[in-house]
């Protein structure tokens, strides 16, 4: 009879020990599932940010960009580049963020 009552308490202690086993597993799981998904709301947010920070960038540098354009546009004139040329660098110019992250696809 005791060994009998002892081995119905182990199996009772192994089969709690194999439930709480099972709800870790489902646990373990859920917060790889949860990590998985952090993780790809951090890189959104990263690249929105990156994003807002070359924006705020190009409107605090703007008055330097300005001038660069202005010895550019002086140096083209004096060399009497051609106007197909400077067309092609203005869309440069225009699309460079936009050409960089479709590069980066």
């Amino acid at each position: 009879q005791r060994i009998t009552d002892e081995k119905r308490e182990l199996e009772e202690q192994l089969s709690q020990v194999q439930s709480d086993l099972d709800q870790s597993k489902k646990a373990v799981h859920n917060l790889e599932i949860s990590l998985k998904t952090t993780n790809e709301k951090l890189s959104v947010a990263r690249e929105r940010l990156a994003l807002a920070e070359a924006s705020n960038a190009r409107v605090e540098e703007n008055k330097d960009a300005q001038e660069t354009l202005q010895k550019l546009q002086r140096i083209w004139s004096e060399l009497g580049v051609d106007a197909s040329v400077r067309e092609s660098a203005r869309l440069n110019i225009e699309h460079c963020l936009k050409d960089t992250c479709v590069h980066e696809l």
